[in-house]
């Protein structure tokens, strides 16, 4: 409980005028912390967060296949799809989903936001309106594979559940993603594109000097 600051300065006018009122009280919710409030993020615009976000993997993936399939012996079959049964396949995987998580923890940990959350006008904060401490994002997005399950089927089905909108990794992290008063939404989605302009003139590069990989 909080008192608030226009209450306080009502008591005291009416002490000083021998007037009486009730006195008022401030009751923070869990999205709020002094000073400011917070609203839990639009479930939509997450889910288009998660879209953009994952766009950027794309790239990522087209080259990290072939790569580590030279370099753990994966093997194609005569179609040139990948052979499932090769145990070498978990480690691709490993590093893919490595690398996806590892986007996520640096940019909520860096900036409390990724570059489609930016662009969406939402951020990552603790349960209780605070700054999320390193053990929170890291918790939220270890959780994150499983929440991704069906395309992040998981995730929408555990958020639906819950009052705050919390998918399985924001209830071990304790962490909420909320509305972000002042979004650089036009410089995070110029960073976007430009991203992607870089990871498809990697994915280019290459294919043009390994044409065989």
């Amino acid at each position: 409980m909080v008192r608030n600051r226009v209450s306080d300065q009502i008591e005291g006018d009416a002490r000083s005028s021998g007037e009486t009122y009730p006195a008022t009280t401030l009751t923070l919710s869990p999205t709020q912390e002094l000073g400011q409030e917070y609203r839990i993020g639009n479930s939509l615009y997450r889910a288009f967060a998660a879209i953009f976000d994952s766009i950027l993997g794309v790239p990522v993936f087209i080259v990290l296949v072939p790569v580590t399939a030279s370099l753990f012996n994966i093997r194609m079959t005569s179609g040139g799809k990948i052979d499932l049964t090769n145990q070498a396949f978990v480690v691709q995987m490993i590093l893919y989903v490595g690398a996806w998580v590892s986007y996520y923890i640096a940019s909520e940990w860096s900036f409390g936001s990724t570059l489609g959350k930016e662009v969406f006008g939402l951020q990552v904060r603790d349960a209780g309106g605070g700054r999320c401490r390193f053990k929170q994002i890291l918790l939220r997005n270890l959780f994150r594979p499983i929440d991704a399950i069906g395309f992040y089927l998981i995730g929408f089905l555990a958020a639906m559940s819950t009052p705050q909108r919390q998918r399985i990794g924001d209830l071990y992290g304790r962490t909420v993603v909320t509305t972000k008063t002042v979004p650089r939404r036009f410089t995070a989605f110029a960073l976007w594109v430009f991203a992607n302009l870089v990871l498809i003139g990697l994915v280019y590069s290459f294919w043009h000097f390994f044409p065989s990989a």
